[in-house]
Formats: C-alpha cells, structure tokens, sequence
C-alpha cells in the first residue's frame, strides 16, 4: 500500500517514531559517556600512588562522577527538545501506611524476581563451566559509606528522574499500560548485565505504576532508596552491629508485608489504557503499533545492540 505523506495521520505517526528513537538516544549517551568518562578519569586515578583505601574511594568517585556528574546531564539535554505535556491531575502523597505498603510490595517483588534470576543464572553457570560476574557483589567491595551513598542516594534520585519522570512522562499520553512497561523495559536494560535485568523490570513495573498513581517523584526515590538497602545485603555489612543484627528481622518483616499486601492489594497491579497526561481518543493508536514505534526505530536498535554487547561482555 502506497504511503500518503500528506496525510496528517501518516505525518503524525511518523513524529511519535521520531520522539521514541530520541528517547533511546538519549539512554545511548548515557551508557557510551558514562563508560567513556570512567576511562577517561581512571587514567589520572591509575598514575597515583594511592593505598587500597584511597584506590576504592577514587574508584567509586569516579563511577558516581561519569554517571551522574557526566552521563545524566547529557541525557537529560538529549531530551530538552521533547517536552512533556502538562499533568491534568493534581499530585498526592502517600501517608505512612501506604509507603509502607507500597515500599514493601516492592521489595517482595525484587525479592522473588531475584530468586527466580538466581535459578537462571545457575543453569548459565552450569553450562559455562564458571560462575556469572555480579557487578552488586562488586560494588559491595567500596568501603561501607560509598555504597550506601551510590545505592541508596545517587542511585534512586538519579533513576527515578530518568525513567519515572523524563521517559514515562513523555510516553503517557499513549496510556499507562504502555508507557509504565516501556520504561520498566528500559530501566531493565540499562543495568546491562543478566544479574540485574529481570529483577529491574519488575520492581520498574511497580515503581511506575506508583509514579501514575501518585504523580509526586520523590516519593518512588524514598521507596526505591529503601528497597535497595534491603535488597543490597548492606545492612548485613554495616559497621554498626545493633543495626547489622536488627537487619534480618527488618528484610523478613518486609517481606511478609510485601507478600500480604500483593495478595490483599491486588487492584494496584491493574493498568488502565486511560492517560493520566491525555485523553487516549487524542491519539487513538492500537497497542501492537506502540510497540513497533518503540522498539522499531534507529535509537532503540543501537541501544538494544550496546546493551547485548555489554550483557556477554560481563557474563
């Protein structure tokens, strides 16, 4: 069939697959400056003659300075020409109950995403003759304070503006179905390694749904802060032993928690195909062609291309 390129439905499908291929992009920069950059800072930290407890701190400042200091300010630039339409809700907070909840709920889902990773990676290994790098474990090398500030501060802040307010904001208005799936997928596969992605995916799924639902950000970057200390083992590893000994009564009370408030709350995990930015009638478009402006565009081809490379480059 013959494309109309004056059709104003043609020209507007055209522009959606546009604004999708900038959004992969941007999450292309992201990884290429944030590798580049650690490179290029390791070289000065490498000619120094620094103790291994300077040599871990240099490491990690270099880490949090080529993401978050490099890496997140030419993301967010890559996207400044792809303004998010306005909110027609007003947001809400959450009390302390329905953090609580929620927070749990979260934890419960890495915690059983993880399991089930865990299985997966063991049959890796197995037909590999040899164990599965895990960068958490790697990064639990940096001394106690650096990890709790990449883990649990720069981590939760940095991801939530990028995948539950840059990426998801932009992707509403084709209802929340797609757009909260859409970016759990992206957030998934930004942490590049097969340890990480299925656990990312689904606790992303969670978190974007409370984004909806609330529309506050810094109440997903509390709760993704303290599901990543419980779910980091750093409590287990804090120099303060009351806390240290406290930890595996919290994990296990947040996991029951989590458990009920799945079974009890099970209307939370409902989708609705009604945009919280737009009317869905604005832009009726059926899912299946979401998707291929999604996936099927040079932006995100690039960036599934460098994901894989990094996936079989730290098995």
């Amino acid at each position: 069939m013959e494309k109309n390129f004056c059709d104003p439905m043609w020209a507007w499908r055209r522009e959606q697959r546009r604004r999708c291929s900038r959004m992969a992009w941007a999450l292309v920069v992201y990884v290429l400056s944030s590798n580049c950059a650690q490179v290029v800072l390791s070289v000065p930290l490498m000619l120094l003659r620094l103790n291994e407890g300077e040599q871990q701190v240099g490491l990690w400042l270099v880490s949090a300075v080529s993401s978050y200091g490099v890496a997140f300010p030419l993301f967010a630039l890559m996207l400044r020409d792809l303004p998010p339409p306005p909110l027609r809700r007003p947001p809400r907070t959450l009390d302390f109950g329905e953090m609580l909840e929620w927070g749990s709920l979260s934890f419960a889902v890495l915690y059983g995403s993880n399991l089930a990773t865990l299985l997966v990676l063991k049959g890796i290994e197995l037909l590999m003759g040899r164990p599965v790098s895990n960068p958490v474990e790697e990064m639990l090398d940096f001394p106690w304070i650096c990890t709790f500030l990449m883990v649990c501060v720069l981590a939760p802040i940095f991801e939530e503006l990028m995948f539950r307010k840059y990426l998801l904001r932009r992707l509403l208005p084709w209802g929340e179905r797609f757009a909260v799936t859409a970016t759990a997928l992206c957030f998934a596969l930004l942490h590049g390694n097969l340890s990480q992605m299925f656990y990312a995916f689904c606790v992303g799924l969670v978190l974007g749904k409370l984004a909806v639902y609330t529309g506050n950000i810094w109440q997903n970057m509390a709760i993704h802060s303290a599901v990543n200390l419980l779910g980091s083992g750093l409590l287990m590893e804090t120099p303060w032993e009351p806390v240290g000994n406290l930890a595996a009564v919290v994990i296990l009370g947040a996991l029951i928690l989590g458990i009920v408030v799945a079974l009890t709350r099970r209307g939370w995990f409902r989708l609705e195909e009604t945009g919280y930015v737009t009317d869905p009638q604005e832009n009726p478009i059926p899912q299946r062609e979401k998707w291929k402006f999604f996936l099927l565009n040079p932006g995100m081809a690039v960036y599934l291309l460098l994901v894989a490379g990094l996936v079989v480059y730290l098995l």
